[in-house]
This record gives structure tokens, C-alpha cells and sequence, in this order.
């Protein structure tokens, strides 16, 4: 597994924030081993080198789209594909239904805008789409195990170590 630069941040934060003295070390060690781990999944779930070329074209339009709705039928429609053709040929490829992978996507995205923005979970979450803050905060936890306010403070104390 080839491990990206914020694999290697989370790695390290785990190891600066144990041999600290805050009084929010476990938590911040926990959520950014839970990242850790998150990014390693993320890594090990990258596309197969495998004959469904058609596919690859869907999983750029993800990445290009990942702050639009993106429709499962248009993504199946991109691959040439029935669309409960294109739900199995996507998990084989991927590891995850169309759904969940653009989901995670999305949550992805969420975090990089949540390290780099001064935007507000409302903003965040409208902007990727989500139907509601609500919403977003549900499938961020479900994703991340902390919600995205959580997850800001995080990376807040985790700046100031």
C-alpha cells in the first residue's frame, strides 16, 4: 500500500499528540488513528488493474464531480451499462457500491474543505450536496466516527501541538 501525504500527517500527529501533555490526547490520537485507518482502507480499495476499462472513465467523473450530485444512471449510462450491471461491475472494481464510494468521496472532500477552509458545515455540506447540514453531519460520522464539528476542533488543537 502506498500511503498519501495525509496518511502520513495522521501518523504523525498520533505519535506528537501521545507524548503530549493535553488533556485531549486520547481523543485526538483516537480520531487520527481512525483517519489513519480510514486513508489505508482508501488505499487498499484503489482501482483494480483489471479489463473493466470502461469503468474507469465513471471513477474520473467522480473525482472531477464530487461537489455535484452525481446519478447513479448517468454514471451507468457513462460505462455503457445496464444500470444494475453497472452496481455489480462498480463494487468488483472498487470494493464499493456506486453510492457509498461517492459518499466517501464527498466525505473526503469534506475533510480536505474542513483542514483548509473557513467555511461553515452549512456551506460545506450544500456545497457537496448533501440535502441537509444534518444530513452531511450523519454520513461524516458514519464515515469518520466524528462529526465534521468534532472533526474541525480536531484539527485545530492538532495545529496548535
Amino acid at each position: 500500500i502506498q500511503l498519501g501525504r495525509n496518511a502520513i500527517n495522521y501518523f504523525n500527529t498520533i505519535l506528537h499528540t501521545y507524548e503530549s501533555d493535553s488533556m485531549y490526547k486520547m481523543t485526538i490520537v483516537r480520531n487520527s488513528l481512525t483517519n489513519l485507518l480510514i486513508e489505508m482502507l482508501a488505499c487498499s480499495a484503489v482501482i483494480k488493474d483489471t479489463t473493466d476499462f470502461y469503468l474507469k472513465p465513471v471513477i474520473d467523473y467522480i473525482e472531477e464531480n464530487v461537489d455535484f450530485y452525481i446519478d447513479i444512471d448517468y454514471l451507468a449510462n457513462i460505462a455503457g451499462l445496464s444500470k444494475s450491471r453497472f452496481q455489480i461491475k462498480f463494487k468488483e472494481y472498487t470494493g464499493y457500491p456506486p453510492r457509498e464510494y461517492i459518499m466517501r468521496k464527498k466525505v473526503e472532500r469534506a475533510r480536505e474543505l474542513l483542514d483548509s477552509s473557513d467555511l461553515t458545515i452549512t456551506e460545506i455540506a450544500h456545497m457537496l450536496c448533501f440535502s441537509s447540514s444534518q444530513y452531511f453531519s450523519t454520513v461524516f460520522k458514519k464515515y469518520t466516527n466524528v462529526t465534521p464539528a468534532e472533526y474541525k476542533n480536531n484539527s485545530k488543537l492538532i495545529s496548535k501541538i
